[in-house]
């Protein structure tokens, strides 16, 4: 198995090395000069003893392990594997994000909350699995290697990374990382109920003796028992998700997903076409490119979902929408 398979695997627990306190302070000395004069005691007594006023230097050596990674980003890299982990000012919250080469962006992959016991530290990831961590030092540094472990196939796996930087990040920053990622999430969760929907709408095809999706102003209908739940036609880009889910199954039926109303009565022959897109048009909706750019502008949408008469499913920009198959063709 690859590494990236692996680690794509992990877990997210860390473990980490902890950082010690390491104090120094000022000595101070009454004794005088045996013998000596005023002055010279006067003298000695002053270069001993700081004015009064004077502040002594506090430590930047970390106190705790948490106040050492608190508001930190780390990137861990092994060959063609670059991990990011970035943690909130109080160390009790995390992101990791990967490096993909092919279009050069770091890409969100998750996040969750963090337990640091000793010189670990535990990544509970959204799911609630785990993954660890183990560091070379006490006191995290470039060039450190830095262990990732999870347990792969019942049997607890290490593979060494490097600790190629560390930097502090602003509170900002990482509320815009934690963004980005629930972004992702959401726009993710949204391409498995686009994908379901459009299964659920290619088995009916099957079973039609006409071999044809249902009508357009039937086919939530058509489908619900084969897509199993009225919560898969609710986008979890759709701000009243949350809400709408809170009623179910007793509130008003809702679908946040629309059937290319070109589809209606029509078969699988140009497995291109847009099949289902999101939008919200209602129960049994149906519509058109311009109702998914709409949708896109005013839910401020970066990217929306479709899947095709194929069974594919899609992430895409709006220019990306444009492109796709709308239309029956003569």
């Amino acid at each position: 198995m690859r590494v990236g398979t692996k680690i794509s695997k992990l877990i997210l627990t860390l473990a980490f090395a902890g950082i010690l306190l390491g104090c120094g302070g000022n000595t101070t000395s009454d004794n005088k000069s045996p013998g000596g004069d005023g002055k010279k005691d006067l003298k000695a007594k002053l270069e001993n003893e700081p004015p009064q006023n004077a502040q002594s230097k506090k430590s930047t050596i970390p106190a705790t392990l948490q106040e050492a990674i608190g508001g930190f980003r780390l990137q861990l890299e092994l060959k063609s594997e670059r991990f990011q982990i970035s943690f909130n000012q109080n160390a009790d919250a995390w992101v990791l994000a990967n490096w993909r080469r092919v279009d050069q962006h770091w890409k969100v992959l998750k996040q969750g909350k963090v337990k640091i016991t000793g010189l670990q530290v535990i990544l509970i990831d959204d799911g609630g699995d785990e993954s660890w961590m183990k560091f070379a030092s006490k006191n995290p540094q470039k060039g450190d290697k830095v262990e990732l472990g999870a347990e792969i196939d019942g049997e607890e796996k290490w593979i060494p990374f490097d600790l190629v930087d560390i930097t502090k990040h602003s509170a900002q920053s990482l509320k815009e990382t934690w963004k980005q990622y629930d972004a992702f999430r959401k726009n993710s969760d949204s391409m498995r109920n686009a994908a379901q929907l459009a299964r659920a709408l290619i088995g009916y095809e099957g079973d039609n003796p006409n071999l044809q999706f249902p009508d357009s102003d039937k086919w939530c209908d058509a489908i619900l028992r084969d897509a199993g739940t009225l919560a898969v036609f609710y986008s979890p880009q759709h701000p009243d998700t949350a809400k709408l889910k809170e009623l179910l199954p007793e509130g008003k039926r809702v679908s946040h997903y629309s059937l290319n109303k070109v589809m209606s009565g029509k078969d699988s022959t140009d497995p291109e076409m847009v099949l289902v897109f999101e939008c919200e048009l209602g129960w049994n909706g149906s519509g058109g490119l311009e109702d998914a750019l709409k949708y896109m502008e005013k839910h401020k949408l970066g990217k929306t979902v479709v899947s095709t008469a194929a069974g594919h499913t899609h992430s895409v920009t709006k220019e990306e929408l444009k492109k796709l198959k709308w239309e029956i063709t003569p």
